[in-house]
């Protein structure tokens, strides 16, 4: 199943079965269309993440990819809300110490956008980074999740 979610030109295309997500990610933009079955769940955290009371995600998935690509993805999944940590902050936590470029790599391929919240992930140097062809929507959001780069 799927649908398209939006929430102030923020425009979100979902896959889903019935009882986990299977792709989030960001799109152009689109016509809102209404979830079924566990898209109902999906819309419902996506609400309540953007209206700022959702800090955490409770919406099942599986990580995909090499072992690699999923030990970066896991690291990529508990930067908490709010926070930021650099590309090779990244890799050293999923134990790739020297591998910030591949982990670079791995937030770009992610297919499960905000759920494994790949804005979080930032330049050593403080700058932004990349974020597909979107700069100002991961500034965007970190920006709704509070983080500044005062509070690094």
């Amino acid at each position: 199943m799927k649908f398209n979610y939006v929430h102030e030109n923020v425009y979100i295309y979902i896959e889903h079965d019935k009882d986990s997500v299977h792709k989030i990610i960001f799109t152009g933009t689109h016509k809102e269309s209404e979830p079924e079955s566990y898209g109902k769940t999906i819309k419902k955290e996506l609400d309540e993440y953007f209206n700022g009371t959702l800090k955490k995600f409770t919406l099942k998935f599986h990580f995909k990819g090499t072992k690699f690509q999923q030990d970066v993805l896991r690291a990529m999944y508990k930067v908490p809300y709010g926070n930021a940590i650099s590309y090779s902050e990244l890799a050293e936590r999923a134990g790739y110490k020297k591998a910030y470029r591949a982990a670079a790599s791995v937030c770009s391929h992610n297919d499960l956008v905000i759920l494994l919240p790949c804005h979080r992930i930032i330049a050593s140097d403080g700058g932004y980074g990349g974020f597909g062809n979107d700069v100002g929507l991961k500034i965007r959001l970190l920006k709704h999740e509070g983080y500044s780069r005062e509070k690094k």
